[in-house]
């Protein structure tokens, strides 16, 4: 906090300048110690080697925390670990999840509401949403198509677990369930035309056809449209697509918040006098949840060992499900390099 003095038109009005600084992490560079006379003073220690930089790069820790589960989770499978052990183990993974969505969806309200109010407040919100719309068509555009170009590009080397064959019912060979009277040993014939035959074995029946399930019929264009932006935009509850959201927010949930931001944040510029504790507790709820986000975040490589382990557990060709998590750290890789 810094006193400063108003000199502006000799109205010498006192103030204060408050600095917001985030808190030093407990991996600083600095330690920050306080002498007897309670002046602060801060001791410089030696810059960390390399190795110890690339150890904690977040990357590095995540592709440890695979390389782990792996080799966890491959010993979990070879010795029989049983299913309620695997839940124990893919628990932290789970959680990771279910707070990483508790967090991120209010997040991203409060941002879009902060936004839009200072981009009201500046007087070009109309530029600045143009420029704010393209770059999101944009990103999303290059987002698209970067995952079609890895899956192009990766698909192939992933490998693709043989379809089980269905036991095939011939005419000789049918399923017989009982059906009519107890006393006639009648049964239920199903062949594999869709014909069911309830009868005996010197019993004569007319055939029952299962009538075949029509598929059901592709959404048309101008329905896709109108579901997918237009009612996206304006949803019926909003506390609903609160609470049932999907993981990190469906496209229908980003644009239900997103709208409901705007409308708030446009609404609230009309109001005489304009409120301000409203943005005020946004603001510090915004900054409360960047901090809740970044604990969590770091706790992102124990949750990839987490639910690499418990998905590894669970498998019984190990070689195929290891050839498709290197893949997978190839192609996150280069995703990181890009």
């Amino acid at each position: 906090m810094e006193h400063v003095l108003d000199g502006a038109g000799g109205s010498g009005r006192e103030g204060f300048v408050v600095a917001l600084t985030p808190r030093p992490s407990l991996m600083s560079m600095h330690d920050h110690d306080t002498d007897k006379d309670g002046m602060h003073v801060e001791t410089t220690e030696a810059s960390p080697s390399k190795c110890r930089q690339w150890c904690l790069n977040p990357s590095v820790l995540i592709l440890m925390g695979c390389v782990l589960g792996i080799v966890l989770g491959c010993l979990l499978g070879k010795y029989g670990a049983s299913k309620e052990l695997l839940t124990w183990v893919s628990l932290p993974g789970e959680l990771f999840l279910r707070a990483l969505t508790c967090v991120v969806v209010p997040l991203v309200f409060v941002n879009i509401f902060l936004s839009v109010v200072d981009m009201l407040q500046a007087g070009h919100a109309a530029k600045s949403g143009l420029y704010t719309l393209g770059y999101f068509g944009l990103t999303t555009v290059l987002s698209v198509l970067m995952s079609i170009v890895s899956v192009t590009v990766f698909k192939k080397w992933f490998s693709h677990t043989a379809l089980s064959q269905a036991n095939v019912v011939g005419s000789a060979g049918m399923l017989l369930v009982p059906c009519g009277n107890s006393t006639n040993a009648a049964s239920v014939r199903w062949f594999p035309n869709g014909t069911l035959v309830c009868a005996a074995a010197s019993d004569a029946s007319s055939p029952l056809v299962l009538p075949s399930q029509s598929p059901t019929a592709p959404p048309t264009l101008s329905k896709t449209i109108q579901d997918q932006i237009f009612r996206a935009l304006v949803p019926d509850n909003i506390v609903q697509q609160f609470v049932t959201g999907n993981y990190l927010g469906t496209l229908f949930l980003c644009h239900c918040i997103m709208a409901f931001a705007i409308l708030l944040a446009v609404s609230m510029d009309k109001v005489t006098p304009r409120p301000v504790g409203i943005v005020q507790l946004c603001g510090e709820l915004n900054a409360m949840l960047l901090v809740c986000i970044r604990f969590i975040i770091d706790l992102t490589p124990l949750a990839v060992l987490s639910l690499v382990a418990g998905g590894l557990g669970t498998t019984t060709d190990f070689m195929a499900a290891v050839a498709d998590v290197g893949i997978f750290l190839v192609s996150f890789l280069v995703a990181v390099q890009f």
